[in-house]
């Protein structure tokens, strides 16, 4: 008999907004969070109250992401092993896995491997004959980067005499490997929102500071006329006054947007790259006292530093 036992994932959002999550990021016309920029009308006023409430958003799920989840498991009972019998395990980095094993009627031949897309298989352990006919097979395998595990129980020096073989694995993901992929999705479709809509700023603020100039020296020009002239003066200042509001509000969208930007521009970052980042900073920069998520990612890296 064999069993496959995927335990539900227990982390400080519930299984239903988990697979609202991962709909969320597979679907490229529904977000979660809009990336509609803030309608322009005359004396509005952008602050960091609208980025903020972004960026809360997109770290909501993170506020948690140490809580212990869940292995899924895999177990095997009564495998007849006549020749070899090769179990895969999809792994994602940052995963530990976890076998146990036993055999009767004999011993077995046992290896591991690992295999990365595009960088092809390495060996983890080696073959060799070992006795889980007399006690149970332990071991553990801490995966750096996504792959597949590869567990081979090979019989064929011994194939007259077929082998019962009894398997546990447990894979133990990282608690926030679906929300941190979530959120860099997220952010990255919002970063792409957020430079067009600064494009266009941009090319609006050039417009109107021609516009402005153009009215500017036309004003000058009416105000050397006589008194005959006073009503086409006002309309132009009018027009003046318009292309000036403009002019503010475009500068003070692009601030915004620049701030904005910047902040999207970290959150693209994986737990990887950011790692990486923060690696140069390290902590008397102050980064490691910015939020708890850079505090862990800090802390990680000093602790695979000790082990190293």
């Amino acid at each position: 008999t064999f069993t496959v036992i995927v335990l539900r994932v227990e982390v400080s959002y519930s299984a239903t907004d988990l697979r609202k999550m991962e709909e969320s990021s597979n679907n490229e016309g529904d977000n979660a969070i809009t990336t509609t920029p803030p309608t322009i009308t005359n004396g509005h006023s952008y602050n960091a109250s609208h980025s903020l409430s972004i960026f809360a958003t997109l770290d909501a799920p993170f506020i948690h992401f140490d809580r212990r989840v869940e292995p899924i498991l895999w177990q095997g009972k009564d495998i007849l092993v006549q020749q070899t019998y090769d179990l895969k395990i999809p792994a994602s980095a940052g995963s530990t896995i976890k076998y146990s094993f036993s055999t009767q009627i004999g011993d077995i031949n046992f290896s591991t491997q690992f295999l990365t897309p595009g960088l092809g298989i390495e060996p983890v352990i080696q073959p060799m004959r070992v006795p889980s006919d007399e006690e149970t097979i332990n071991g553990s395998f801490k995966s750096v980067r996504d792959g597949i595990f590869l567990l081979n129980f090979d019989n064929s020096y011994s194939w007259f005499n077929p082998k019962l073989l009894f398997y546990q694995i447990s894979l133990y993901q990282p608690a926030f490997t679906l929300a941190d992929s979530n959120r860099c999705a997220q952010s990255r479709k919002l970063l792409k929102a957020v430079v067009e809509d600064t494009k266009k700023a941009q090319i609006t603020l050039m417009m109107s500071r021609e516009r402005f100039s153009v009215v500017t020296n036309e004003i000058q020009h009416l105000e050397a006329r006589l008194q005959a002239l006073f009503l086409e003066i006002d309309q132009k200042k009018g027009i003046l006054k318009s292309a000036n509001d403009e002019l503010a509000e475009m500068d003070a969208r692009i601030k915004y947007n620049l701030e904005k930007q910047n902040g999207l521009c970290i959150r693209c970052l994986d737990k990887k790259l950011l790692t990486l980042m923060l690696s140069f900073l390290g902590k008397p920069s102050g980064a490691y006292g910015t939020c708890k998520y850079w505090k862990a990612c800090l802390d990680d890296l000093e602790s695979s530093e000790d082990e190293q």
